[in-house]
């Protein structure tokens, strides 16, 4: 109603329009988290360096589920996997590296991964035991094509909440929340948070915060 009053229409006119399109948030870190799941929005978790592009790897190499935890204390299972800053948290079995679980000895097993931001926005937003969906540049495309599917059947909005660094806004969620946004066909960006473009991501990715100080610890084949 107050957008309608603000550009001058009666609200009839885009009645049908507002209730029946799909307005997508950015939003960040674990207070987005919880903005999001206060709004009852289908939810995409992007953390791309590195924690979802683990998840999605391990699954695409056949493992049988993941299960992100929000501590070390609490990655007890089959397969264990997390960091602390970048570096793998002493007593777990791996890192949170995608790069490693592309080996198929992997299939059937189950991967318990805690991570420094990304693992608690997806606990975070699964508040309620609410479907939360993952995202990275390795699913864009597939992970939009879904909370599209789910917003229309439900009749929601969509929210993609970047994990960020440090409190703030890490561009390499940034650039992921923007390939996905541009694979949200019909869909209209809503909010504060803008999304960029990219002509060279591998670049970008690596000049990011998150993107140096993985390659200053030796991991640029993880980025």
């Amino acid at each position: 109603s107050t957008e309608t009053l603000r550009t001058g229409l009666r609200a009839g006119t885009t009645r049908q329009y507002h209730l029946e399109h799909v307005f997508v948030f950015i939003e960040n870190g674990i207070s987005g988290g919880f903005h999001a799941s206060s709004r009852n929005d289908v939810i995409i978790v992007v953390d791309a360096l590195r924690a979802i592009s683990t998840i999605v790897t391990s699954l695409a190499s056949g493992m049988s589920s993941v299960k992100p935890v929000s501590s070390a204390d609490e990655c007890i299972g089959e397969i264990t996997a997390g960091e602390g800053g970048g570096t793998k948290i002493s007593g777990l079995m791996y890192d949170n590296s995608p790069k490693q679980f592309l080996n198929k000895e992997f299939i059937g097993k189950k991967l318990v991964l805690t991570s420094t931001n990304g693992t608690e926005c997806i606990k975070v937003s699964n508040c309620d035991n609410r479907q939360v969906l993952i995202g990275c540049l390795l699913n864009a495309k597939s992970v939009a094509e879904k909370a599209r599917y789910l917003a229309k059947k439900e009749k929601k909005n969509i929210s993609i909440v970047m994990a960020g660094r440090n409190n703030k806004i890490a561009e390499e969620d940034l650039l992921a929340a923007s390939e996905i946004m541009s694979n949200l066909h019909d869909c209209s960006l809503k909010g504060y948070i803008k999304t960029v473009y990219s002509d060279n991501l591998e670049r970008d990715f690596l000049n990011s915060g998150s993107g140096k100080n993985l390659v200053s610890l030796g991991k640029r084949e993880d980025v």
